[in-house]
């Protein structure tokens, strides 16, 4: 079935017109539009990101952030030296306005000063521990996480905690203003997740969901 409205009219010319035309209605097909804002090749993310090809895949480097709008945004391993007065308000703005913004977990991420769009603290750093999920949901279904070899320990969450290790939450999700954010606390550099094959079905369903 096309996008749109389709009308499908039998051209038997019979007593009973009145079920001989009928219509079908099936919604426009949009691209999810997404900035990733990154200062790393982040390779396996971007593959993940577009394999579901229903995405449109902008990237930058900070202080650059176009004034495009996307219906999603990412953080993952900015440089905080190239965060500039302005940047983080801008993205404020987007999310209360109706965005979605995903922070991905990084080893400063507690020196960086997210204006309240964070919906956790950072507390300091735990070591090996196994990834358990405390909420089912469509994005993290039959999903094997795994372990990691480190995590930035969290405390007061706010909204729901989807992934966790030990008592700190690993995928933290939050409304804000209109707009929604997601904390993302897997480092690539303390985890093979980005290796397995669930990775870019996490992302894709993610995206979809978010």
């Amino acid at each position: 079935t096309p996008p749109g409205v389709t009308k499908i009219e039998l051209e038997h010319n019979d007593d009973l017109k009145t079920d001989n035309v009928a219509y079908v209605s099936r919604p426009q097909e949009e691209k999810i539009r997404i900035l990733l804002i990154t200062n790393d090749d982040a390779a396996f993310l971007k593959a993940a990101l577009t394999s579901g090809g229903d995405v449109t895949l902008d990237t930058t480097k900070l202080p650059l952030i176009p004034d495009n709008t996307y219906d999603i945004y990412i953080l993952h391993e900015i440089n905080k030296k190239n965060i500039i007065t302005g940047n983080i308000e801008q993205l404020k703005s987007k999310v209360e306005q109706g965005a979605t913004i995903i922070i991905h977990a990084q080893r400063d991420l507690n020196s960086i000063d997210f204006k309240g769009l964070l919906p956790l603290s950072v507390s300091g750093r735990g070591g090996f521990a196994v990834l358990a999920q405390s909420q089912h949901t469509s994005f993290t279904k039959d999903i094997d996480f795994g372990s990691v070899a480190s995590y930035l320990t969290t405390q007061k969450e706010k909204g729901h905690s989807i992934l966790t290790a030990d008592n700190s939450s690993i995928i933290q999700y939050n409304t804000f203003g209109d707009g929604k954010v997601l904390y993302y606390g897997i480092m690539d550099d303390a985890n093979e997740f980005h290796f397995s094959p669930s990775y870019p079905l996490f992302w894709v369903n993610l995206i979809r969901f978010l």
